[in-house]
């Protein structure tokens, strides 16, 4: 069942994240809490709004990600 008030507080929530990840870069903090901020915790939230808005019986959508290192 699509929630989109579910959704709404997922991606404030999404946003929160991505701020915090931000933050983390600029105030060098170590590799492991950017990298679980900006990877992590941000894919976790991104499949569960893809979830909420398509409803539960929609696959599971993950972002298209490049990573180097």
């Amino acid at each position: 069942m699509k929630d989109l008030n579910k959704a709404k507080e997922l991606l404030h929530e999404l946003a929160e994240k991505a701020n915090q990840a931000i933050m983390a870069i600029e105030n060098d903090k170590p590799i492991s809490e950017i990298c679980d901020l900006a990877v992590e915790e941000l894919d976790v939230l991104i499949v569960q709004i893809s979830s909420t808005i398509l409803g539960d019986s929609s696959p599971i959508i993950y972002p298209n990600i490049d990573v180097e290192m």
